[in-house]
């Protein structure tokens, strides 16, 4: 026994793993610990720091951040490509009101007048203070702008417009500090917004400070990683290092692929012979000892040379750029797309096949659903706003004792037409005879309305009936099955 307890204690010895009961309890346990605390030489310890993220990011570096974001959009057609991507995915919503079940409180008219409401103020003068941006076109901005500088504020005026604030025009008064102010925002005990401090651009460049607002009337459309942050951060900011990366090589692979090109042709012998010089314009002495041997011109189209015996000419030229660094820059711009979660077949469409596509945009659009719905928050703000004041105008009369808080409304965000049409519409319509989908959701998916569907076609059916006494059949063309033997002894 004594000797088995003396070969444990050997092999834990080893391992360096012995455990407290069985040895000194000086010799700390280095096993037992997570592996991604002991950085054993192998990389680069992360500094120890537990503030808050607003913290981390200051108003100098968000400021650099910021810049760099813009800088690569202005400037980088892949970056400006992601982020018009982005959007295609993300901010583009169409409106419905979903009142028609209050048949009996006027709830189709009732629909007729809140799309009717939207649809005016959703223009560029009844939505934009400047009167350039109408409802789609400002979301599209915001959601780029939160993309970029991490967040965007939308101020509602009194004459029912709103105001565009981007992330720089929002930081701290002058002259405040402490607690109570972060990066412009001014937050409770608890870390919610109360007010916020906005600047105004000077026409010949920089800020100056004019109000506060309350946070009621502003809604910062930022995207947030922590529970306890104020100011959100760029999408683009794990990105954006390998981004400029991809950004500054092409300009270096195409410099290095001009200097490669600068050398054109070479002339080999083995005559006792000089070959004379290469002439690049004709020479009356080129038949001279003398004179140059050969003329050859590159901007001339197809030429030739007739070579003396041991001579050799060779084409010189550079495989630039090399393969080796169009995989490596490959591999960068997919970890660069990868902030943004689009996938690499987005960029290059050749990349895999039609159904590794179609998984990728399934994720794809797995991944746009939490973004969407802070959009979708942002225009129920605005909606219920807009309603309130119409109400409050006369522009609005709702039956009864029916409020605004009581009518039903939604922004579907756009989808995307069926892939195989035939195959999909087919299959949804098995799904939805076994109770697992439905008719509302399937025509959102395809970016369509079933109800908007259905009125329209009973229009056009009571059309071609009054006016032309046509019976239109909406009923599928079922196909004839095909039943094929086979010879089984083939």
């Amino acid at each position: 026994m004594h000797l088995l307890l003396v070969l444990m204690l050997s092999l834990y010895t080893q391992f360096d793993a012995a455990p407290s009961g069985l040895c000194d309890n000086s010799i700390a346990p280095a096993k037992f610990s997570y592996d991604a605390t002991d950085s054993k030489d192998k990389r680069r310890t992360p500094k120890i720091y537990s503030g808050s993220e607003d913290n981390i990011l200051d108003s100098g570096k968000r400021l650099k951040l910021t810049a760099n974001s813009r800088d690569l959009q202005r400037n980088f057609a892949i970056a400006s490509w992601m982020i018009r991507r982005h959007l295609d995915y993300v901010a583009t919503f169409r409106f419905h009101s979903r009142n028609g079940e209050l048949k009996d409180r006027g709830g189709k008219d009732l629909d007729d007048q809140i799309t009717s409401i939207i649809k005016t103020r959703s223009t560029a003068r009844g939505f934009d203070r400047a009167g350039r941006h109408n409802l789609p076109a400002f979301l599209r901005l915001a959601e780029a702008r939160s993309v970029l500088d991490g967040d965007f504020g939308i101020l509602r005026l009194n004459d029912g417009r709103v105001q565009g604030i981007e992330g720089d025009r929002i930081k701290n008064p002058s002259g405040t500090g402490g607690d109570d102010w972060v990066h412009g925002v001014r937050t409770d005990v608890a870390g919610a917004a109360q007010q916020y401090a906005l600047w105004g651009r000077k026409k010949a460049g920089g800020l100056f400070f004019e109000r506060t607002v309350s946070a009621a009337n502003l809604h910062l459309l930022g995207y947030y990683d922590r529970i306890d942050q104020v100011r959100g951060v760029s999408l683009l900011a794990p990105g954006l290092n390998s981004l400029r990366d991809v950004y500054e090589n092409f300009d270096y692979a195409l410099a290095k692929a001009k200097i490669a090109n600068l050398l054109g042709i070479k002339f080999l012998r083995k005559a006792a012979e000089s070959a004379g010089y290469v002439a690049q314009e004709d020479d009356e002495d080129a038949e001279d000892d003398e004179g140059p041997r050969y003329n050859v011109s590159f901007g001339g189209g197809p030429w030739s040379v007739d070579l003396e015996p041991g001579e050799d000419v060779q084409i010189v030229e550079s495989q630039q750029p090399s393969t080796q660094f169009q995989a490596y820059m490959q591999g960068v711009l997919m970890v660069a797309l990868k902030s943004l979660d689009i996938p690499f077949s987005f960029y290059d469409e050749s990349h895999t096949n039609f159904y590794g596509s179609r998984g990728a945009w399934l994720h794809y659009q797995r991944a746009c659903q939490p973004k969407r719905a802070r959009l979708t928050e942002l225009l129920q703000w605005w909606t219920e706003w807009q309603l309130q004041l119409a109400v409050l105008d006369g522009e609005l009369k709702l039956p009864g004792k029916l409020t605004v808080a009581e009518l039903a409304w939604e922004w579907v965000p756009a989808g995307m037409p069926f892939w195989d049409p035939s195959k999909e519409t087919n299959g949804n319509l098995l799904a939805v005879g076994a109770g697992l989908r439905n008719l509302e959701t399937i025509a959102q998916e395809a970016d369509g309305d079933v109800y908007d569907n259905i009125d329209a076609n009973a229009r056009v059916l009571k059309y071609a009936k009054d006016k032309h006494q046509m019976q239109l059949s909406l009923s599928p063309i079922m196909q004839p099955l095909v039943v094929k033997e086979v010879d089984e002894d083939v």
